[in-house]
Order: structure tokens, then C-alpha cells, then sequence
């Protein structure tokens, strides 16, 4: 057979074929699910950094109100101490409250006073305590507490001509010595003590108090004590020989 002979028929397209073509092209629906997460990681950025640049204005702000409590360093003893509270729990699940109480520039534990509740009229018997032992500092600085932001130790700090010093909420790092000290209590004494008593944990602590000031070495003082004992000669006594 030749092949003039063979024609082709023209066939109509079917309503199949139609919705064959409109399944593999996709929808406005799908497409706006596909871009879906790209638009929540643009929006998510560009709220972060709406929120890093307010934090930023805050910052600066808050640096224009308070630069005096960030220029005040120690330069000897008595110039700048720095006081906080630590919390723990005795065997029965009854908390204990400690009042730490440092010198920046020596490094010395003034005060580690221990008792199931503590406020400002502790802390005011305390300070008035050290005052007349040790003398009386020019500055004094602490976190917003309502025990150290009292009226009553505000006002006779002020009558003695110390000035406060307040760190920003939620600046611990701003009030660096005693936190340095209140982590080494934690990590030397507290982690590693159950106490059945409260009296038991004073004798404890208070003796780790001693053990800190007079023996162990730190490495900002040349790995000296802050408060190391006074040495004390022994005296020979002499036998006359008759």
C-alpha cells in the first residue's frame, strides 16, 4: 500500500484533558501555601530587629540616667562594698536565707549572715554592725531589692554620707564581685552540704566565711587570702641552768 493513500482524522479534545492541564498548573491557594513560610520569616526578621533596635534606644537611655553607678570602681578598702542575698533550703524543704556582705577591693566577706527570713531591718542591724568594726564605706552597691531600696536604709546611709549605688533590673553583672563570691559559696559549700538544721548551717557557713578571708588564695590578689591571719611568733621560753 502507498502511503498517499493514509490521511489523518483531527480528533476534539476532551473536558479530561482539560482538567489534566489545569491539575499540573498550580493554584493561587497552593502557591500563597508554598510562600507561606518565607513571608513568616520576613515578618519574623523584621520584628527582631525592631526589637534589637528599641533595646538599643532603651539601653542608651538607660546609660544616660545612670553612667554615675558604671564609673565607680574600687581604688582601696572601704571605698566600695557590695552586698546581695542567696537562697537555699534546709532537709525539711524550709528555706534559709543568706546576707552576703564584700569588700570589691580586698575581697573580704564582711558579713555571711544565715536565718529563715531576712529584711531590711537585718540588713540595717548589719551595716550599722560593720560600720563600727570596720568603718564606713563611701559607696555601697546593690541590686533593686526591696530590702536595700528600704527608705529607712536610704535615708541613714545618707545621714552617714554613703552613697548607693543601684545596678539596672536585671543587671547582675553590674554588681560582678558579689556574684563572683555568691557562685564560689554555691559551688564550694552549698551544692555539696545538706543541712539538717539551721543552726548547723551557720556553724557551717560561718566557718567556710573564716576559711575564705584567711586561707584560701585568690588569683586577682596574687593568690594571697583577702584576710589572712596575723602571724604570731612563738616565744621560747629559756630554762636557766643552775
Amino acid at each position: 500500500m502507498f502511503r498517499s493513500i493514509f490521511r489523518y482524522r483531527g480528533k476534539s479534545v476532551s473536558t479530561k484533558c482539560f482538567l489534566t492541564v489545569a491539575r499540573c498548573r498550580p493554584s493561587s491557594l497552593a502557591i500563597a501555601r508554598m510562600l507561606f513560610p518565607f513571608l513568616c520569616i520576613a515578618l519574623m526578621s523584621m520584628y527582631t530587629s525592631l526589637v534589637i533596635i528599641r533595646y538599643h534606644l532603651l539601653c542608651s537611655r538607660r546609660r544616660y540616667h545612670h553612667f554615675r553607678s558604671q564609673v565607680v570602681h574600687f581604688s582601696c578598702r572601704l571605698h566600695v562594698w557590695s552586698y546581695d542575698f542567696v537562697q537555699d533550703r534546709t532537709r525539711d524543704g524550709r528555706p534559709i536565707r543568706m546576707l552576703t556582705i564584700l569588700d570589691e577591693f580586698s575581697r573580704e566577706c564582711l558579713a555571711l549572715d544565715v536565718a529563715r527570713r531576712l529584711n531590711s531591718q537585718n540588713v540595717l542591724d548589719r551595716l550599722y554592725e560593720l560600720f563600727l568594726t570596720k568603718g564606713v564605706p563611701d559607696y555601697i552597691r546593690s541590686d533593686n531589692g526591696p530590702e536595700f531600696t528600704a527608705k529607712k536604709i536610704r535615708e541613714w546611709l545618707n545621714r552617714l554620707g554613703v552613697k548607693t549605688i543601684f545596678i539596672e533590673p536585671g543587671s547582675p553583672w553590674e554588681n560582678g564581685y558579689v556574684e563572683s563570691f555568691n557562685g564560689k559559696l554555691r559551688d564550694e559549700l552549698l551544692n555539696g552540704e545538706l543541712f539538717d538544721t539551721l543552726q548547723e548551717a551557720r556553724t557551717v557557713i560561718e566557718a567556710w566565711r573564716n576559711d575564705f578571708n584567711r586561707h584560701r588564695p585568690h588569683s586577682s590578689l596574687g593568690y594571697r587570702p583577702p584576710a589572712p591571719e596575723a602571724f604570731e611568733p612563738q616565744f621560747l621560753t629559756l630554762q636557766v641552768v643552775q
